[in-house]
C-alpha cells in the first residue's frame, strides 16, 4: 500500500464523496430573500384555514413534512415562508448544515426525506446502519473465547457516523457507506435494460414507486481524478420481482444475502493498494471503481452538532489502527507473492480473511475528541466532574466514541503487541497513514509534560557569600 508521500498530488486531502463547497452554486436557497413587493398578509386576513391556526399548532403540522414539500410550501405565501424559517428543526439545518438541504434538493431525494429525520441525523453521533451490531474495540482474533463471550454480551458499541446517506436521510459511517449490502446502488439504465428483456422476471412497473437519486457531477473514485457526469441511481433491493430470478438478475439486483464470501473494504484505500483476500478460487472479483463510485455519489459529509453547546464535531481517525492495517496488508501481499513463486495457492484462508476484515473495520472508525476532564469524569460515573454516581451517561452517548478511551483500552494496555519488525517499519513511515487523508484527520496522544527541578542559583550565591565572610 502506498503512503501519502508517494501518492499523486491530486489525491492529497481528497474526499471521494459529494463536494459540499460546490453545492452552493448548484442549489441556491431562498432563505436570504427578505424584501417583497407586496406586504405580508396577517393570519387573521388569510383565507386559508390552515394559516389561521396558532403558530405553535402550525409548526407542529409543518415539522412532520418532508424537505421537498416544505420547499414547495415556501412559495405559497410570505407567511408560510416565515413560518417555515422560524421552525426550529428547519432553522438549525439552514444555519448549521445548509449543504444537507442543498444535497437533498439537488439529488431529487428531498420528497423522500422527512424534516425530523434529517434534523435527527444532524444532532446524533450514531451511525444508523451499524449501531445494533457488536463491534468490539479490537478484532476478535486478538481475544480469547471467554473474553469474546463477555464482550458480545455487553451493550452494542456506538459508531461515530461522520456522513449523511441521501437514500433515507440517516447518519452513516464511512465503513457502512462502502460495505453495507443494503446500500449498494445500481444505474437506472441497467435496470431498464433488464426489465426490457422478454424473459425478464422483473416487471417495469416495479420501478415507478422506488426513489430515484440523481447523482451530482464530481470526482468519486479513489483511483481516477476525472469528474463524472449526472446519472440516475436506484436501490435494487427495493425492487419486487414477479417470479424466480435468474443468476444474472440476482447478481444485478444484489439479492444474494449469504455472507460466506463477504469481503470488506476500507473506503479510502484504492483497490490496487488492498491485498487480495478472496476466500475461494471461484470468488467473483470485487466491484469495479465505477461501481464503487456509485456508493460515494450518495454520501455527503455531515458534522455532528452538539444540541447543548451548538459546537461541531467532525470526528478523528486513530493512526495506530490505520498503521496496523497497512502493515498487515503489506505482509500478506508479500506472503502471497512468495506463495505464487513456490507454486502454492495465494488465496487467503477464512481465518486470514477475518483478520484483515477486522483490521479494515477498525481503521475505518471515527472517534470524537473529548477533553481529558470529560473523559476522567465519565470514567468516574458522572458527566462534568461532579459527585460520583450523579448524571451517569447512558451507553452510546459518547463514551465509546471517545478517541481517548479507545487509545487507553487498545493501545496503552497493549492489546495489540507491536513486534520489532513492525516497529522498524513504523519508524520509516512518513506522513499520514492513508494516501487520501490529511494529517489533521488523525489523532495522536498528547505529549506528557515532565517537570524538571533545577537548583536555584540564588541559594548557591548566598552560601558562597557566607563562606567568604
Amino acid at each position: 500500500m502506498s503512503c501519502s508521500c508517494c501518492s499523486p498530488a491530486s489525491t492529497k486531502g481528497f474526499d471521494p464523496f459529494i463536494d459540499g463547497s460546490k453545492l452552493e452554486s448548484r442549489c441556491r436557497l431562498d432563505n436570504t430573500r427578505s424584501r417583497f413587493k407586496s406586504p405580508m398578509v396577517r393570519p387573521e386576513d388569510q383565507e386559508s384555514s390552515l394559516q389561521k391556526l396558532p403558530i405553535e399548532v402550525y409548526h407542529n403540522v409543518l415539522q412532520y413534512l418532508d424537505i421537498g414539500t416544505l420547499t414547495s410550501m415556501r412559495a405559497v405565501s410570505q407567511y408560510t415562508r416565515a413560518s417555515i424559517d422560524s421552525l426550529h428543526p428547519y432553522k438549525e439545518l439552514h444555519d448549521f448544515a445548509p449543504q444537507a438541504l442543498r444535497a437533498c434538493l439537488s439529488t431529487e431525494m428531498a420528497p423522500h426525506i422527512p424534516l425530523l429525520r434529517l434534523h435527527n441525523a444532524l444532532t446524533t453521533q450514531e451511525c444508523h446502519y451499524c449501531k445494533q451490531t457488536y463491534f468490539p474495540h479490537s478484532p476478535s482474533f486478538l481475544f480469547t473465547e471467554p473474553l469474546l463471550t463477555c464482550i458480545r454480551s455487553a451493550s452494542p458499541e456506538s459508531t461515530f457516523g461522520t456522513h449523511l446517506s441521501l437514500w433515507e436521510g440517516h447518519r452513516i459511517c464511512v465503513f457502512c457507506a462502502r460495505n453495507s449490502p443494503s446500500l449498494k446502488p445500481a444505474e437506472l439504465n441497467h435496470l431498464l435494460t433488464l426489465c426490457a428483456s422478454k424473459k425478464s422476471s422483473v416487471p417495469a412497473t416495479s420501478l415507478y414507486s422506488i426513489p430515484k437519486l440523481r447523482a451530482l457531477p464530481g470526482t468519486y473514485s479513489t483511483a481516477s481524478v476525472h469528474e463524472t457526469k449526472r446519472f440516475t441511481l436506484m436501490l435494487p433491493g427495493l425492487i419486487t420481482a414477479g417470479k424466480t430470478l435468474s443468476d444474472r438478475e440476482a447478481r444485478i439486483l444484489n439479492t444474494d444475502t449469504s455472507d460466506s464470501n463477504t469481503i470488506y473494504h476500507h473506503p479510502f484505500v484504492r483497490s490496487e493498494d488492498e491485498s487480495d483476500i478472496s476466500p475461494s478460487i471461484g470468488y467473483l472479483s470485487p466491484e469495479t471503481d465505477r461501481l464503487v463510485s456509485f456508493r460515494y455519489t450518495t454520501i455527503l459529509s455531515l458534522p455532528f452538532l452538539n444540541p447543548t453547546t451548538k459546537k461541531f464535531q467532525h470526528g478523528i481517525l486513530c493512526q495506530e489502527c490505520c498503521l496496523r492495517m497497512r502493515y498487515t496488508e503489506r505482509m500478506w501481499k508479500a506472503e502471497q507473492r512468495h506463495r505464487r513463486q513456490t507454486g502454492r495457492s495465494p488465496v487467503a484462508s477464512n481465518a486470514r480473511r477475518r483478520v484483515i476484515n477486522g483490521l479494515r473495520r477498525e481503521a475505518s472508525k471515527y472517534y470524537a475528541v473529548a477533553h481529558e476532564s470529560d473523559v476522567s469524569s465519565s470514567a468516574n460515573g458522572d458527566v462534568s466532574g461532579g459527585e460520583k454516581g450523579k448524571g451517569k451517561r447512558k451507553a452510546g452517548e459518547g463514551d465509546e466514541m471517545s478517541i481517548q478511551e479507545h487509545y487507553r483500552e487498545v493501545h496503552i494496555r497493549k492489546v495489540w503487541e507491536i513486534g520489532p519488525h513492525e516497529e522498524a517499519w513504523r519508524n520509516r513511515h512518513k506522513g499520514p497513514a492513508l494516501p487520501l487523508l490529511r494529517n489533521e484527520d488523525f489523532w495522536q496522544p498528547p505529549v506528557k509534560k515532565v517537570k524538571i527541578f533545577e537548583d536555584k542559583p540564588t541559594v548557591e550565591v548566598k552560601v558562597a557569600q557566607v563562606a567568604g565572610n
